[in-house]
């Protein structure tokens, strides 16, 4: 089973240079940098994902390490493509880099990818924003579901409340009024809605990934 998050919130420096608000077009889709938070964007403008303050931590399960100190360095955008990238200091004293890929995948959305520099990590935990009062509902699909077929032919989906653990043979899907998100099989992830403000993706794994998207699923 997964173990408990290895913090709360991680704290996030910023360089000076990079403390001023700017955007980033990539595909179909804008980042919008306020010099302390991110905020994804449709063609349309409306926020698909953002965050507030420090959005990844880290980890390694024997000996216990954990990386909450989190640096953003840098942006990177080519084509449908755009990387945000900078460190982890870890309580061990190591530093390790990440970087954060967010690729345009059309009509299945913004595939987010987060991997890391140091190999001896085995976990990482991607915090994101919870809109006002927004209710997930959830399925686990044993196989190589997608996100725009997972739950096809099912009765009604589930609210997922708390904290729900997935195994490394199932696929994720969930779901809210506004979006849904995608985790392929492969690893043991854990999603938190515990908090009314923040939720989180964790993996036993030293790289995680989520696609977002517009509901695929209409209420």
């Amino acid at each position: 089973m997964l173990r408990a998050p290895v913090s709360s919130a991680p704290s996030l420096v910023v360089p000076p240079a990079f403390a001023l608000a700017r955007e980033f077009g990539f595909g179909a889709y804008r980042l919008a940098w306020s010099g302390r938070d991110l905020d994804l964007l449709d063609g349309a403008g409306r926020s698909l994902w953002r965050t507030k303050g420090g959005f990844l931590s880290a980890g390694r399960a024997d000996p216990v390490v954990g990386c909450e100190e989190q640096s953003l360095e840098g942006f990177q955008s080519a084509g449908r493509r755009l990387q945000v990238f900078g460190h982890l200091r870890c309580t061990d004293g190591r530093i390790s880099a990440y970087r954060l890929e967010m690729q345009d995948e059309g009509a299945r959305g913004v595939l987010l990818s987060v991997t890391l520099g140091d190999p001896a990590l085995d976990r990482v935990v991607l915090r994101w924003q919870r809109e006002p009062d927004e209710r997930f509902q959830g399925v686990a699909d044993a196989g190589n579901g997608s996100a725009a077929s997972a739950g096809k032919g099912r009765g009604p989906i589930p609210e997922v409340k708390g904290r729900w653990t997935v195994g490394p043979s199932e696929s994720l899907l969930l779901q809210s009024s506004s979006r849904t998100f995608y985790s392929g099989p492969g690893v043991t992830r854990a999603f938190d809605a515990e908090s009314a403000g923040v939720v989180s993706l964790a993996v036993e794994a030293g790289s995680l990934e989520l696609r977002v998207a517009r509901p695929a699923l209409s209420p």
